[in-house]
C-alpha cells in the first residue's frame, strides 16, 4: 500500500515522489490497484494519466515481455459510480490506456508491443 499520488501531505507537484513510488510498487507488486472516482474517468490528472504513463515507461525499462513471465495486473477500482453505464466507462478507460501506451517513446524492440504484452488490465 502506497500513499495516493495526490496526497496533501506531500504538497503539489511532487512528481519525483510519484516516480519513485511507482518504480517501487512495480518492482515488488503483482497487482497495482488503481482507485479512481467515476467522475474522473477521462480526465487527464484526475484519472492519474501522468502516473500511469510513468508506470508504463518504467515497466518497459524493467521487464521484457515474456510468455513465461507473469504480467503485472492493473486492477481498476471505480468508486462512487454515476448513472453512466459501466460498458461506456470501460470503453473510455480502455481507449485512454491504449492512447497512453501508443504515445509512449518505446525502445525499438517494443515499438509494436501492446499494453497487454506487459499488463493484465482488469
Amino acid at each position: 500500500d502506497l500513499e495516493g499520488n495526490d496526497g496533501r501531505e506531500r504538497g503539489e507537484d511532487d512528481t519525483n515522489f510519484e516516480r519513485q513510488s511507482a518504480l517501487f510498487a512495480l518492482a515488488v507488486a503483482d497487482v497495482l490497484l488503481v482507485n479512481i472516482w467515476c467522475h474522473d474517468i477521462g480526465r487527464e490528472h484526475g484519472a492519474g494519466k501522468p502516473l500511469l504513463k510513468t508506470i508504463f515507461q518504467v515497466n518497459l525499462k524493467l521487464f521484457a515481455p515474456d510468455p513465461n513471465r507473469k504480467r503485472t495486473v492493473l486492477l481498476f477500482v471505480v468508486r462512487d459510480k454515476t448513472k453512466t453505464p459501466l460498458p461506456k466507462l470501460i470503453e473510455v478507460m480502455e481507449s485512454d490506456l491504449v492512447k497512453m501506451w501508443e504515445g509512449l517513446s518505446k525502445p525499438v524492440q517494443y515499438q509494436d508491443s501492446q499494453i497487454s504484452d506487459f499488463f493484465d488490465v482488469q
